[in-house]
């Protein structure tokens, strides 16, 4: 007879030690013949190589105190990895880990936390094969490194699988700069307050983002008021595109590059740009709007805004709303008027 015995997955740098007991049937008579009776088997060790699983582990919460995120107050910046290696600290300074940071908790992605003499101004690495696959929940991955200045390797974090992103960098309250073109978004459906309360970012680039199936981007730039450039070139917007950069006092951007962006399956552009006082001049003339339905207050209270340039592909149908399109502006609710200084039909 055949018996599999054990089906296990062995860990980086994992043994296993095994004994191999045979007993005697406990009726068998105690007679010499049965004493020298022979056992004559075979035990056959099959094996088979798993590339390691590189997926991040779900933060438990905003909260999460795992690993490297037990020191979260203390680290001042993120590298994110392509390879594994160990990490050391020069000075007197100390290495925490390495922490398994992966989803199936076999080591795959581990991390370090290296900091100085002072054991502050630490730097959290985070290590994968080949680089590290985003959860598919991604959410409040990077939430609350509130010292944390600069985030390196992102080009290294593999987003494709990625559904939620919500609060993903919320409260980063001293990043300046984040630099996420190489994420692929195309699944993502919640992009909620993903860089929500980051109060001194300067400078986000979202180019090359695909958004076609975001269903929920509530306040995902609320409280980021000091932005000075946004760039969302190449960008495919999602159906309903209602307050999409709108929300009062929440997102505010001096200069918004909006450079062969795909609107064409807008709806909706209700209050799309409303309440972003800082900006003072808009280039849409790559916008598609022949399926939007809905302009009502599109431009409502930019009160700062002194050009806008239409495209060719910037029309509505007969019967779109577009009720306040202009109000709140420092021009009329048509675009016509000594007020403004540029309106370009191109």
């Amino acid at each position: 007879h055949a018996y599999s015995l054990y089906n296990f997955t062995l860990k980086a740098n994992e043994e296993r030690d095994f004994n191999l007991l045979l007993y005697m049937d406990q009726n068998t008579p105690m007679v010499d013949a049965n004493m020298n009776a022979s056992w004559k088997g075979k035990i056959t060790l099959s094996t088979e190589y798993q590339e390691e699983d590189t997926t991040i582990r779900k933060m438990s919460s905003y909260s999460d105190t795992q690993g490297m995120w037990g020191y979260k107050d203390k680290l001042t910046k993120i590298v994110i990895e392509n390879k594994k290696s160990v990490k050391t600290a020069e000075d007197g300074g100390q290495v925490y880990g390495p922490f398994d940071e992966s989803a199936d908790g076999y080591g795959g992605v581990q991390s370090y936390v290296v900091c100085d003499a002072s054991d502050e101004n630490c730097i959290g690495y985070l290590q994968g094969t080949n680089g590290i696959k985003a959860n598919e929940d991604s959410s409040y991955l990077f939430a609350h490194l509130k010292n944390v200045t600069n985030i390196e390797g992102l080009e290294n974090f593999d987003t494709n699988n990625v559904t939620d992103m919500t609060a993903m960098f919320v409260g980063m309250i001293n990043l300046q700069e984040l630099e996420l073109s190489s994420f692929d978004t195309s699944n993502v459906t919640n992009i909620s307050g993903i860089i929500a309360s980051d109060t001194n970012l300067r400078s986000l680039n979202l180019s090359n983002w695909n958004l076609s199936k975001i269903n929920n981007f509530s306040g995902w730039f609320y409280g980021t008021s000091n932005l000075d450039t946004v760039d969302m070139s190449n960008v495919v917007f999602p159906e309903n595109c209602s307050y999409f950069f709108g929300g009062g006092p929440g997102f505010k951007v001096k200069k918004l590059i909006l450079k062969n962006v795909d609107t064409s399956q807008v709806t909706n552009m209700s209050d799309m740009f409303e309440g972003n006082s800082n900006i003072q001049e808009l280039d849409l003339s790559n916008f598609d709007t022949g399926n939007v339905t809905n302009f009502n207050c599109m431009f409502c209270n930019t009160t700062n805004l002194q050009s806008i340039t239409f495209g060719p592909n910037f029309v509505h149908k007969q019967d779109a709303t577009t009720s306040g399109m202009f109000i709140g502006c420092s021009a009329p609710e048509r675009p016509t008027g000594d007020t403004w200084q540029d309106v370009s039909f191109d």
